[in-house]
């Protein structure tokens, strides 16, 4: 398992498609919050999303979008308004963090 960091403004085609599905994939997911799309429109407005992408075999398997906070802390994308917070994956996805 493998973990890289992108600046939420470089999110492009292949992880927006992966993330959709993976998404469409959870029912505990369903919010707008954690779509794309969401992601990708507060990036637009502020420098400090990013996205860890966790990959097994360099596939993407895994997204956990947050702003990073002057204390470098991870808090939700979106963060007062939206508190939702969490990783996009399929349902049955497993990491030690």
């Amino acid at each position: 398992m493998k973990v890289r960091l992108i600046n939420g403004r470089a999110i492009d085609a292949p992880i927006r498609e992966r993330w959709r599905q993976l998404q469409q994939a959870n029912p505990a997911l369903v919010s707008p919050y954690f779509c794309v799309e969401f992601t990708e429109a507060v990036a637009q407005t502020r420098a400090d999303v990013e996205v860890a992408i966790i990959e097994e075999r360099g596939e993407p398997v895994a997204f956990f979008p947050y702003h990073r906070s002057a204390r470098s802390v991870a808090v939700p994308v979106g963060s007062f308004l939206s508190d939702y917070h969490g990783i996009i994956c399929a349902p049955r996805f497993a990491c030690e963090p």
